[in-house]
């Protein structure tokens, strides 16, 4: 990108209010996103990050929902 247009998009960028500025950062095409997989620890009352409450470390077939966690239990 040359001088011209980089001082162009920035002059651009200067007139938009803060919402249109925040909105324009946030933009995302359905095409651009990509689920990979959202492990049933997510979501689970036992959820710690890393550990579980439960098993302490994340039973890698309940991670890749491979098998249905026996102590899964949802947030209300």
């Amino acid at each position: 990108m040359d001088d011209k247009s980089m001082d162009k998009k920035v002059m651009d960028m200067e007139e938009m209010d803060d919402e249109a500025l925040a909105a324009e950062r946030f933009i995302m095409k359905g095409e651009d996103i990509q689920v990979l997989s959202i492990p049933q620890c997510v979501g689970c009352v036992h959820n710690l990050g890393l550990e579980c409450a439960v098993y302490g470390k994340k039973k890698e077939e309940y991670l890749h929902n491979e098998e249905k966690c026996p102590e899964l239990k949802k947030e209300s």
